[in-house]
């Protein structure tokens, strides 16, 4: 009977060890994740795709021979991806290093944070939230950090779109000059329009406003 089992594991890969009489294939199953990989007697390796980070998976493997005899169940390997981290370190409203990058960048469960000393981001258009992540505008639990301006009344978006079916957190930012503008039955907000969940901790707002349409 062919046998296999796991040896090591890191966040885009894993291998283990292989025993069947001739070529065989490992089932693999992660949460409710199933693909195959091919594989010859003694070593395998396997690569999947980015995991959610924040969370935690586990992996077992089975081996199946030419013959179609399949192996018991590895044992489970259980590991947490740890949330990636993003830090802002320009105050541009787009490009290397901005916010708006690492909003483009981060995957669902990672960590936004701002390098010290960045004072104000002045946006040319809005920031949009489209995945669940973690905001940090400062380091301190009493006081907002980064400022997060937008275009002021002669503008007409919101400084953060949160959309729906995103879970995201904000803390210690001040929002600042956002202006949006609704109308055809459409939502405006000058801060932040959220049609999502979201939670808000140590936040200023500060000059925002809209017309023609219901947010804040």
């Amino acid at each position: 009977m062919p046998g296999s089992d796991i040896r090591e594991c890191e966040a885009s890969s894993f291998s283990g060890y292989l025993t069947v009489p001739q070529r065989g294939d490992i089932g693999v199953r992660a949460n409710l994740f199933l693909a195959t990989a091919n594989a010859v007697t003694g070593q395998w390796s396997y690569a999947i795709g980015a995991l959610q980070s924040g969370s935690s998976h586990s992996f077992t493997v089975t081996a199946i021979d030419a013959a179609g005899n399949v192996s018991a169940l590895s044992a489970a390997l259980n590991f947490p991806v740890d949330p990636a981290m993003h830090t802002v370190t320009s105050d541009a409203d787009s490009g290397a290093g901005s916010l708006r990058e690492a909003l483009a960048e981060a995957n669902p469960g990672d960590i936004i944070n701002f390098a010290r000393g960045l004072g104000e981001i002045d946006l040319q258009s809005g920031l949009t939230i489209s995945k669940n992540v973690i905001i940090y505008g400062s380091p301190s639990l009493t006081s907002p950090g980064v400022t997060i301006s937008g275009g002021g009344p002669s503008s007409s978006f919101a400084d953060f779109t949160v959309r729906a079916g995103v879970t995201a957190s904000i803390e210690g930012l001040t929002i600042e000059n956002g202006h949006g503008v609704g109308g055809g039955g459409a939502p405006a907000a000058g801060g932040i329009l959220n049609y999502g969940a979201l939670s808000l901790t140590n936040i200023v707002f500060e000059h925002n406003s809209a017309v023609g349409g219901s947010g804040s």
